[in-house]
């Protein structure tokens, strides 16, 4: 599913999901009484361990089916199973991600399915060879999603309590579910937060004549090995069963950094595909329509052909554009974009929700009267975007891409659709122009984009075309990659003087925040109390003067650039309260990453967000002589292939000393066999981040 303005979670549903306790009622008789299963290996010991898992997905027939049994290692995989929800969640780039843990919807752990009905569930412990079957503690919670247009989608989140679970105790639960549409994302991955013995995947789907051989359920990262499709003709059907079978999975525990989409196995049921091939027979007297080789995209574009129309809002629109006067020199059109964006991005911004449910709800004005009124409707920016550029007739290319942490483009298929976002690329010589419409109000410069666009596979195409009428057009999709920043380029500068008065134990700091490339992109809008961007992690939300027992504090922007690297400056000042004989730095520095986010041992390649530097240039200027009885501990370097860091301490007079931090992450892959060098860096970063510097006078 792909939306100009790049949603990441957007959903439609013809009615509200009602809640139904009806399977509570249902027995279910267990087809065998298996008490033992294999041992698990050494090398896949954890919390607890998956010892088998089926898995039935039949879409003809509409219904989910499951079978899962695991073994509880210790106190903290029992307090991980003491229950499950339903439905249940197979897109493990949505499970314990910091994507999708932030904001109103962070508790919800449900995926989305417009029709979700349990038919039943049941479940048994297994302790000491003996099964024990028992009713679970069943509760419902009310969750909700947002439609495209801002529309809210009531459901229900079934909660199943194991109250009588142990640790060493196997906990067996089985259930089926009737379903209509998508289901959720439609990826389906093999492996989970926790190692996994034995799984057993089935799919099927039924392809009508044509399609017989088409390829509807996608395979990604999967061993031929271990899957087999058995295709059934029955009448003008052809029903294709998929079966799959893993063994000893490892467990997935930094799922946004595992770029899970790239590298571990998962399979996309692409049931639309379907529909997509009803499209384009219903299409195919229609003039001006484009479709791409290997049925990647196919499009019924008006934009090809488009007429104005002279309404209200095609002149408002007109109206709104005419505050941009033409250029001569202005060959590419870049000056006119940019001057568009910076006006935009003053605009008061306006979600589809506020248009439903707040002050703002007011869908009599559309969306060229809301930019004459210095508004932007969330609902209608691709809509606002693509008109304003054929007004101006500038030929453009739409730019579909995904994000990385959550799937990669293939040129041959589409691979995870659902994740596809879109803005927008104007060609510029031999290179192209990105601008990034507001998502969420988040403001962003021309050629300017986050880091999970950068570096990755985009598919571009034709806008503003002249086609050949009574004809489809067959064209085929420029992939290119996305620019991506470098270290050297994603660079945060702090420097400061600290005044440290040890009578009154009071420091008076004045910072020097320089920000550049990633780091200004991210941090701008929270120096200036604007809309963050919540999809990240909240330890990139730091500003200079947030250090401990900090009072008076100020700070102001003095100076930006609109040009990459898109560097911005503050000033900071604050007050730091101190003991009689040390200063205490813990907190002092905003690392990225933190030593809290590694808690468990690192099982997969790690993807950093971005590449960058960091560095502390911090003056202590005392209100007398002073010594500093511990410089030589705080002193250190480290210097690998992945992380450079240099730490010291010097002394420029008895009054005064300077304390420097630089620290560079060289490369975006680290591979699982190197993860010591990551977890040495963190652990060095750690010692940093919580020293106490001695001093006596």
């Amino acid at each position: 599913m792909s939306r100009f303005f790049f949603a990441l979670v957007l959903v439609i549903s013809y009615s509200m999901q009602s809640q139904d306790l009806n399977f509570l009622s249902e027995y279910y008789k267990w087809p065998d009484n298996n008490k033992t299963f294999e041992e698990i290996p050494d090398s896949l010991k954890d919390d607890a361990v998956i010892l088998s898992d089926d898995i039935t997905l039949n879409f003809p027939e509409r219904f989910i089916k499951r079978r899962q049994a695991i073994k509880i290692l210790n106190e903290e995989g029992l307090n991980y199973f003491q229950s499950i929800s339903l439905p249940q969640n197979f897109d493990i780039t949505q499970v314990n991600n910091p994507l999708y843990k932030q904001g109103r919807f962070s508790s919800r752990t449900i995926p989305f399915i417009e029709k979700y009905k349990i038919t039943y569930f049941a479940v048994r412990i297994i302790r000491n060879k003996t099964i024990i079957e028992f009713v679970p503690k069943v509760s419902t919670g009310k969750v909700y999603w947002l439609q495209h247009d801002g529309e809210r989608i009531y459901d229900y989140e079934y909660k199943f309590g194991f109250e009588p679970l142990q640790v060493n105790d196997v906990i067996e639960y089985t259930y089926k579910a009737e379903i209509r549409g998508s289901y959720d994302s439609d990826q389906f991955y093999a492996n989970d937060y926790f190692p996994k013995l034995k799984t057993n995947i089935a799919i099927k789907v039924a392809a009508p004549g044509e399609l017989k051989k088409s390829h509807i359920i996608l395979n990604h990262n999967i061993d031929s090995t271990g899957y087999k499709r058995t295709d059934v003709p029955d009448k003008s059907f052809t029903y294709q069963n998929h079966s799959y079978q893993f063994k000893a999975l490892k467990a997935i525990k930094y799922t946004q950094n595992s770029l899970a989409g790239k590298t571990l196995p998962h399979i996309t049921a692409n049931v639309y595909a379907l529909n997509q091939n009803f499209f384009n027979e219903s299409i195919v007297s229609v003039k001006y329509i484009y479709s791409t080789k290997n049925t990647w995209f196919v499009v019924a574009d008006s934009i090809l052909k488009k007429e104005k129309v002279y309404d209200k809002y095609g002149a408002n629109l007109r109206k709104y554009i005419s505050r941009f006067p033409e250029n001569p020199k202005d060959t590419f059109h870049v000056l006119f974009y940019n001057q568009f964006i910076d006006s935009v991005n003053t605009y008061k911004y306006v979600s589809a929700e506020q248009m439903h449910y707040g002050k703002d709800a007011q869908y009599s004005l559309n969306s060229s009267e809301r930019l004459l009124k210095k508004q932007l409707a969330g609902e209608f920016i691709g809509e606002t975007y693509s008109d304003m550029l054929f007004e101006k007739n500038i030929f453009y290319y739409r730019a579909n891409i995904q994000d990385r942490r959550l799937g990669m483009h293939s040129p041959l298929h589409r691979a995870h659709e659902t994740y596809e976002v879109e803005f927008i690329a104007l060609p510029i010589k031999n290179s192209f122009k990105f601008y990034v419409p507001c998502f969420q109000g988040m403001k962003y410069f021309p050629d300017e984009m986050p880091f999970y666009y950068e570096g990755t596979l985009c598919a571009l195409f034709p806008k503003n075309t002249t086609a050949s009428p009574d004809k489809t057009e067959s064209q085929s999709i420029k992939f290119i990659k996305t620019p991506i920043s470098t270290f050297n380029e994603n660079v945060r500068t702090e420097n400061a003087v600290f005044k440290v008065n040890t009578d009154s134990l009071l420091i008076h700091a004045l910072i020097k925040e320089n920000l550049s490339g990633q780091f200004s992109t991210i941090l701008r809008p929270y120096y200036n109390n604007e809309l963050i961007d919540s999809t990240i992690s909240v330890s990139y939300f730091k500003k200079c003067l947030e250090k401990p027992n900090a009072t008076n504090k100020h700070f102001k922007q003095t100076s930006q650039s609109k040009l990459f690297p898109y560097k911005a400056t503050f000033t900071c000042s604050e007050d730091i309260r101190i003991s009689k004989s040390e200063i205490d730095l813990s907190d002092w520095f905003s690392f990225i990453l933190s030593k809290n986010n590694f808690s468990q041992k690192i099982t997969q390649d790690y993807y950093l967000d971005f590449t960058y530097t960091d560095t502390y240039n911090f003056l202590l200027e005392f209100n007398k002589p002073t010594t500093l009885t511990n410089i030589s501990e705080f002193t250190s370097s480290l210097n690998n292939e992945f992380f450079d860091l240099n730490t010291s301490i010097t002394k420029q007079d008895d009054y005064k000393y300077l304390l420097t931090v630089s620290t560079k992450a060289k490369q975006y892959l680290l591979p699982e066999a190197k993860a010591n060098f990551l977890t040495a860096y963190v652990e060095q970063l750690n010692k940093l981040n919580t020293f106490k510097l001695k001093y006596t006078n």
